[in-house]
């Protein structure tokens, strides 16, 4: 579509090229076909992405908090959008004041878009900071409270834990029919009030990577990768330079209190042997030794800490079954090295689901830091029928299936981390 536009530029028939970019639930009329979302945040800047009507050239303007007047702009910043990339475009709004709460709108010829809330972001050295995540996320079509009550939690960040939409084999046909996929979960009415004015961020499973458990062998993965990246605002995919072992989309984010890893657990895996990847995994390893932040989140497609998954009765993907080698060397290295305050938070099983695990021995005989993971799953698909901790556990032991689960959900759910500083004892709650 995009060299036929090229090649003919008869508005009607341009028109016709754009309109087949657009996913279901698309916006009818004005500026924007999708969006906005903002994306990557901090006190200084924001990343805010959004689906144009057209090619014509795309104005985010920037008001005041305070005044209801679309006319009245403090600054502005164009883009013009362009059919390579499906008319999506992520806008970098820089040097907002810290504490101070704007507003933004967008204009281009096909009109003026309403005002949209833009609220302070998380100020460097911050103390507090709540964070709602979730994964699963099918049912793009349906009412989804969930999401209002999500944005009724207000939160600073709302992070997606994989599968945030889901391909079919027709999906995956070509690139054109999986950005149709990304789309219509973006458009869901109720995730549109949320990610407008919350800083959201995300990461992949399998399910909007490829085929059902599909690793780095996939074929079609760099397609994967560049969908992906059109479809989010954050500030980095994978590590500096372009070799193929710094490929993918893990990163890391400061927010306040904390540093947040987002893990890539598809772009490298190898089913039994390794997740991560070896670049990866030096890269997080790397990157929790010099954090300087309190709390320190790991964000994973893939679970952590369950052994359950991994036994020959429930054989599913997690790191004990096929990164247990990454999975020993990180808890090495944390105990070894004192490193303290992370906290999992993954997806993945359609259970909601609390894990402990007691720091493994130092080489002095010393324990090393405890760790904690919540899952958080489904945020809107059916929840697991097979629950590992049933309500009925006949053994008398609360924890036979699993030693380091704590407490399960099956049902829809979202997680919720909320950390203050100032609250000893109790810094982190989840």
């Amino acid at each position: 579509y995009a060299t036929e536009a090229y090649i003919d530029t008869n508005s009607e028939r341009l028109l016709s090229c754009c309109m087949s970019v657009f996913g279901w639930n698309a916006y009818e009329s004005g500026p924007l076909a999708a969006g906005p979302m903002i994306g990557e945040r901090d006190a200084a800047t924001a990343r805010i992405w959004v689906q144009a009507r057209s090619q014509s050239l795309l104005t985010l303007r920037l008001h005041s908090a305070d005044v209801n007047d679309a006319e009245a702009v403090i600054f502005a910043v164009e883009q013009t959008p362009q059919l390579d990339d499906w008319l999506c475009v992520v806008f970098v709004v820089s040097n907002l004041e810290p504490g101070r709460a704007y507003q933004y709108s967008f204009q281009n010829t096909e009109g003026v878009s309403p005002l949209f809330p833009l609220c302070p972001g998380v100020a460097e050295g911050a103390s507090q900071i709540r964070i709602a995540f979730g994964s699963c996320y099918k049912y793009y079509s349906q009412v989804l409270p969930v999401f209002d009550a999500i944005c009724a939690a207000d939160p600073e960040l709302f992070l997606l834990l994989g599968d945030t939409c889901y391909s079919e084999e027709e999906d995956r046909s070509s690139e054109a029919s999986f950005m149709q996929m990304h789309l219509r979960n973006r458009n869901n009415d109720n995730l549109r009030r949320l990610i407008a004015k919350t800083s959201t961020l995300g990461i992949w499973d399998d399910h909007d990577y490829g085929p059902n458990d599909s690793d780095g062998s996939y074929r079609e993965k760099e397609r994967s990768l560049r969908c992906f990246r059109r479809m989010w605002a954050q500030r980095q995919y994978g590590a500096e330079g372009n070799s193929q072992e710094g490929s993918g989309i893990y990163s890391k984010v400061s927010a306040g209190p904390v540093d947040l890893f987002l893990l890539d657990s598809r772009f490298h895996r190898q089913e039994r042997h390794c997740i991560l990847g070896e670049a990866q995994l030096q890269w997080l390893i790397q990157g929790l030794r010099t954090s300087q932040a309190p709390v320190k989140l790991l964000l994973s497609g893939s679970q952590l800490l369950p052994e359950v998954a991994a036994r020959s009765g429930w054989d599913w993907e997690c790191f004990r079954r096929d990164g247990q080698a990454e999975l020993a060397q990180l808890q090495r290295v944390l105990a070894e090295e004192n490193i303290s305050g992370v906290v999992i938070l993954s997806g993945d099983p359609h259970l909601g689901q609390l894990f402990h695990c007691a720091g493994v021995l130092r080489s002095d005989g010393q324990r090393g830091p405890e760790l904690w993971e919540l899952t958080s799953s489904p945020i809107a698909n059916r929840p697991w029928t097979h629950p590992v901790w049933p309500a009925d556990n006949a053994s008398g032991s609360e924890h036979a299936l699993d030693r380091y689960l704590l407490e399960e959900v099956a049902a829809a759910n979202f997680g919720m981390v909320d950390v203050d500083l100032n609250r000893s004892g109790a810094e982190i709650r989840v």
